[in-house]
């Protein structure tokens, strides 16, 4: 699998958009998958009839592992993530359909050799931003530089 390098990372630079269709399957593992039990994820009449939503949407880790996987869709399989912060704006029903899109905000090095990216992310449906999301994560600064492999004397996210 390919690798992103520190130096293929441009500030400004737009990643690849992501379009996936969120499904009531996906919703429901994506929540029994971190045990979120909440009805809200997974019994429609109750989202409809007591909770006044027109569909179960997507919880809070299904839509962290969304960011992670185009997170890691871009840079390939060295690229380390450091921290990730979002805010959800609203609601990710079943059945929309999601666009992930991402801009590269800043790049550096730091007193270990350590190559940082930053990236501003989204997610939206229906033409309006649910999700935003900062990412900092760790990029291989040359062919040989595995991030993973990293000491914690040497990791300073």
């Amino acid at each position: 699998m390919r690798s992103l390098t520190l130096e293929e990372a441009v500030v400004g630079a737009a990643l690849p958009d992501l379009h996936f269709d969120i499904t009531s399957t996906a919703v429901i593992a994506g929540a029994l998958a971190n045990r979120d039990y909440s009805q809200l994820h997974h019994d429609v009449s109750y989202a409809r009839e007591e909770a006044g939503h027109p569909n179960i949407f997507m919880n809070t880790q299904l839509q962290a592992a969304f960011f992670e996987r185009y997170l890691y869709d871009w840079a390939g399989s060295k690229c380390r993530l450091a921290r990730m912060r979002f805010r959800m704006k609203r609601p990710v029903y079943a059945g929309s359909h999601i666009v992930i899109k991402g801009v590269v905000t800043g790049v550096l090095r730091d007193d270990q050799e350590c190559g940082w990216v930053e990236l501003a992310l989204s997610l939206g449906c229906s033409d309006k931003v649910a999700s935003e999301c900062e990412v900092r994560c760790a990029l291989p600064v040359d062919a040989d530089d595995n991030p993973w492999n990293r000491e914690e004397s040497n990791w300073s996210p």
